[in-house]
């Protein structure tokens, strides 16, 4: 799954990566903001280093940390945003959390379907080969499309369509952004798969991989809209 030599802590990883997105949600909940406790985190560094002190002396005690750590934050930190969202003032919470996944989804899907059968112009050829502009554009246009739908949606209305296009469109390009960003992990680690990119984790980043930088983008544009109206 990663590069021979690599031996990040794939439990304490785990554990940790659970605090942090309890964390999150405990805040998002009771305070009603997005925050991570600093002494949190100072307790998982404290634990990581610890534990590779007592277990494996300081033989590429970085490379596995940074690891760990990198797990640790892009999976299950960005994903907590999805409680921010969630509890967002308003009482529109669960919505915008269904939003923000079909849009990120949608875009995701249209890319790749449509970018199969359309697409002639490379995206980025030294990041993603496979991926195109016209597939991107279609990506786009779904997420636009998933947005509009939602917010016309009765009992919903999330956002007025002016700001629903203008959502969609920033969604689908946080979603494009970011299987860009897991490609360019995934080719330096040399692995195929999402679900092998972080020991440990399993197929969770198969499922959530293109909404990890949705779900934030997501959150501090409502949070924007709010603080705007």
């Amino acid at each position: 799954s990663c590069k021979k030599g690599d031996a990040p802590f794939k439990v304490s990883g785990l554990l940790c990566g659970i605090l942090v997105f309890l964390s999150c949600w405990w805040e998002a909940r009771t305070q009603g903001r997005f925050s991570l406790s600093p002494t949190l985190i100072l307790l998982i560094l404290s634990w990581l280093f610890l534990q590779q002190g007592l277990t494996r002396g300081v033989e590429g005690a970085m490379r596995d940390l940074s690891i760990t750590l990198f797990g640790v934050f892009y999976i299950f930190f960005l994903l907590s945003f999805a409680m921010s969202l969630r509890h967002l003032p308003g009482g529109k919470g669960l919505p915008a959390v269904l939003a923000v996944l079909l849009m990120a989804k949608g875009s995701d899907i249209g890319a790749y379907l449509f970018g199969r059968k359309l697409g002639k112009h490379k995206l980025s050829p030294i990041i993603s080969p496979n991926k195109t502009v016209e597939g991107a554009l279609f990506g786009l246009l779904f997420s636009v499309l998933i947005a509009i739908g939602w917010s016309l949606y009765p009992q919903v209305g999330l956002l007025p369509l002016g700001w629903a296009v203008t959502f969609g469109l920033f969604i689908g390009l946080t979603s494009i952004g970011g299987d860009l960003l897991e490609s360019i992990i995934k080719r330096d680690a040399g692995v195929k798969d999402s679900g092998s990119l972080v020991p440990g984790f399993g197929g969770l980043l198969d499922v959530v991989d293109c909404t990890l930088t949705s779900l934030p983008a997501g959150y501090y544009f409502l949070t924007f809209y709010q603080w705007k109206g």
